[in-house]
């Protein structure tokens, strides 16, 4: 059961990180974060303190951005290119796929949070 939920998981993940979404909203998370370079009439405490205010918002906005454009779109996508018709043909129980798929966007969202703190600690 384990194995099965994991190997819609890992397909889940793979599929989303081969869309663009997630790499267009890395790079408008790093413009948002580049910004607080143009403010030279702060001094450097209040400067930081807002970077780190602007990296937390922009951290939860852009996952769940990430989250609502990759799981809303999944299915429609699924059916288009003919993926659901292989799930289905397999003893799968839906159970399984659905939690497959909630561990691979929760993997997902827990990649792309990791590379927005990595993008931040070397801001």
């Amino acid at each position: 059961m384990v194995g099965k939920t994991w190997a819609v998981a890992r397909l889940t993940l793979i599929e989303a990180l081969r869309r663009k979404v997630f790499a267009v909203l890395l790079l408008f998370t790093l413009a948002l974060l580049s910004s607080a370079l143009f403010f030279p009439s702060m001094e450097l405490s209040g400067r930081l303190r807002l970077v780190e205010s602007w990296a937390l918002r922009a951290a939860g906005l852009f996952a769940a951005i990430v989250g609502l454009f990759l799981a809303g779109f999944a299915l429609p996508s699924d059916f288009e290119q003919k993926r659901i018709y292989l799930l289905v043909t397999k003893p799968v129980p839906k159970s399984i796929v659905f939690l497959g798929r909630f561990v691979g966007y929760a993997a997902l969202l827990t990649v792309f949070l990791g590379v927005m703190g990595l993008l931040i600690a070397l801001f």
